[in-house]
This record gives structure tokens, sequence and C-alpha cells, in this order.
């Protein structure tokens, strides 16, 4: 049986990346080891769970605050075990972690993309376009969570699309568990629930729906699942706008199939994205989703997704119109046939590590 080594750009919190690679370890065989390299020193959400599966984490300096530090513990963590792959999940930086894992005489160099975008500087764009020619050139194979993000990292390179699969029978609608949550929030079944799952970051725009929520006429409550540096500047803007009783911050959670079930509409304004875990959840749920047209179409895999230009007036009044909500669809089968079960995606996978040989 393979070992494998995981590698990301940061230390292990909710978001899609992720909640990918843990839905992957979830439903591995027991006998597959997969340790993970990640960026910084603080724990994350899901060390526990990976160090109680038999998974090493080893934690790498932040390569832009020590570099040599940075190179030295990669080549260490690399070498300290005879991997039969390095899967990569840090978009651009798969660049210099593959080109050591190819020195390290690794078989198997995976790179992953999940994003559509480089934040930063026009010198980190400039850097992450240069690391973008670079990968094909240590990777033996290039991955995808989908078709904009593969074209997004590879160019014209030919890749490989593994959709970003989820545990369906977790988030497949359930009229109790709604009624319950809702009773718990304290939402009579009249008011329009409206969530949103993601990073408190500039990438995920929440501060666009507190511009939208002044607008909504309904009887709504936002939910923001989630955390991150823009918590704080968020938290501040909902005092200023005077939405303390129709915006709620739940935070970080695990539970976020539970929260999609007590919903009416998904909400995804982000300014750029490679293609959503959060949207195929709420897909699996029956919910219909508002989204930029900033996400890929290809996200919308069932009926009920709108992709709007980012004009809060227009948000609030198709959020109106959706208040009057019809009966939850079961999509598990159209999302089974999409590629979103993560039961056929890890065995696909599995066999991969073993056998280097994709199918």
């Amino acid at each position: 049986m393979a070992r494998v080594l995981y590698v990301y750009g940061g230390v292990l919190l909710r978001g899609g990346t992720e909640s990918y690679m843990m839905n992957c370890l979830r439903h591995f065989s027991p006998g597959l080891q997969v340790d993970f390299a990640v960026h910084g020193g603080e724990r994350g959400v899901f060390d526990d769970e990976i160090e109680a599966r038999g998974g090493v984490i080893h934690r790498l300096p932040v390569r832009s605050r020590d570099p040599q530090g940075h190179k030295e513990a990669l080549r260490e963590a690399i070498g300290i075990a005879r991997y039969a792959a390095v899967h990569s999940h840090a978009d651009t930086a798969n660049a210099h972690i593959l080109k050591m894992a190819a020195l390290c005489g690794v078989p198997l160099r995976i790179s992953h993309s999940h994003n559509t975008a480089v934040q930063g500087s026009r010198w980190h764009r400039w850097l992450g376009d240069y690391e973008k020619r670079q990968i094909p050139r240590s990777a033996t194979h290039l991955f995808a969570c989908g078709e904009a993000a593969g074209r997004w990292l590879y160019g014209k390179n030919p890749f490989t699309v593994f959709p970003n699969a989820i545990e369906l029978g977790r988030f497949l609608f359930n009229e109790d568990a709604r009624r319950e949550l809702r009773g718990q929030l304290g939402v009579g079944e009249t008011a329009t629930v409206l969530c949103h799952v993601g990073r408190f970051c500039y990438q995920k725009n929440q501060a666009f729906l507190l511009d939208v929520m002044e607008k909504v006429t309904a009887d709504a409550l936002l939910l923001l699942i989630g955390d991150g540096e823009d918590r704080p500047e968020i938290e501040q803007q909902i005092i200023e706008k005077n939405l303390q009783n129709r915006v709620r911050i739940i935070g970080p959670t695990d539970e976020v199939n539970r929260y999609l079930q007590a919903a009416d509409i998904f909400l995804l304004p982000s300014r750029f994205e490679g293609l959503p875990v959060t949207m195929i959840e709420a897909q699996a749920a029956g919910l219909p989703c508002l989204v930029s047209e900033a996400v890929t179409r290809e996200a919308a895999v069932v009926p009920g997704c709108r992709f709007m230009p980012l004009d809060a007036g227009r948000w609030a009044a198709e959020i109106d119109r959706l208040s009057d909500s019809a009966a939850r669809p079961n999509t598990e089968k159209k999302l089974t046939a999409a590629g979103y079960d993560i039961e056929e995606q890890a065995a696909r996978l599995e066999n991969f590590y073993n056998t280097g040989v994709l199918t």
C-alpha cells in the first residue's frame, strides 16, 4: 500500500481545499497512509484527526518569511519517507514543491489546481505567472477541480479534472433537520434564511452581502459561516449598518450540512473562485444558489443556480423574488453522475496512488 504526502499552502482550516483533502482521506482504505506538509507552526482544525489516522504533519516555515528554512524543511519532509506520491494543493507554489519532490526521487508528482487567480501585488502576480510555467517541468500529472481552474494554472497543457466531491448523504435535504435547527435559531417557518459559507477574506467578499441585506425587503436572516482575517471588519460593518438582527456570524463549524438544511437560499459573491466545494454542498441540499459571475458556470450541476454581476440592488430583488421557495429537490443522482460522490472519487484516486494508472 502506498504512502502519500499532501502539501498545502497554509495551516489546515475549514476552507474548500482543506475540505476536499479531508473528504478524500476519510474515504481511503485504512492501509493508505497520507501525511501532510503545511505552512506555519500553528495547529489546524484537522490535525488531531489526521494524527489519529496515523498521518504525520510536517510544519514548514512560510516561504516568504524564511526561504532557505522553507527549502530545507521541505526537502526533509519529502525525504523522510519513501513516498509513492507527492500531491501538492498549493496552486502556483506547486512548482517549487514538485521540483523538490523530483530531486528527492518521488515517482508520482501531482499538481492540483483549486483556484483561478493569485491575490497580492503586481510582484505576486508576476511570480505566480512565472511559477505556473514551471509546473509541467516537474509534475508527472496535472489535476484540477474544474476546467476553469485547470486552464488558469496549466494554460494549454492537458490536465485531468478531479471534481470537488463530497459525502452526498450528509447534505441531502432532511425536513426534520431543517425544522430542528430553525427552532434553535429562533426562525419562523415563513422567514427566509440566507446562508453563506466561506473564509472571511477579500476573495469571498462578505461585505457585499451586507450591502445586499440593507436592500432586501423580505423577512430575511443572513447566516455567515466561517472565519478569517476580515471577520473583525465585517463585525464592525454589521454594527455600523444596524444589521445585528438580520445578520448572524456562526463562525467555523463542522455542521455546515445542518445549516444548509435550515436555509432557503445559498449566496456566494466571490471575486474569484476555482470550483467551490460549498456550492456543491448547497446544491446537494437542494438550495437555489445566487452566485457572482466570477464563479465558473461548471459549478452549476443542477437547476437553480443564478449567476449575477455584483450589484447589491439586483441581488436583493432576486432574493425577494426567491423568498417564496418551492419544494426542495433530491439532487443525489445528478451530482453522482457529474462525479461529485466522494466514495467513487476517493477510490479512483487511491487506485492511482497504488498503481500510477489513471482510470
